[in-house]
């Protein structure tokens, strides 16, 4: 397995936040790493190590979802790394 980090802070209201993983071969299925959920910016920063299948070619989908509140816009503040370069600081 393969892991990336991802910090980030929302400065206010709330998110909604999710991960997966969608292989380039179209034969394979999307992988949910992290189901989507709410967060409100009460919650303070969130921290997440996501393991990511080893040799698997795609992409890996990292989801701000504000589709529940078009009209008050949000600030996120974000740094997606790969693990072992956190784990190295």
């Amino acid at each position: 397995m393969s892991s990336v980090s991802c910090e980030w802070e929302l400065a206010d209201h709330d998110i909604n936040f999710g991960v997966r993983f969608e292989p380039t071969d179209p034969a394979s299925e999307s992988l949910e790493i992290l189901p989507t959920n709410s967060h409100t910016a009460a919650d303070g920063p969130v921290h997440n190590t996501f393991e990511v299948p080893q040799g698997s070619i795609g992409r890996l989908l990292i989801v701000w979802d504000n589709s529940h509140s078009y009209l008050r816009s949000k600030s996120v503040t974000f740094r997606v790394l790969p693990a072992d370069v956190l784990e190295a600081k």
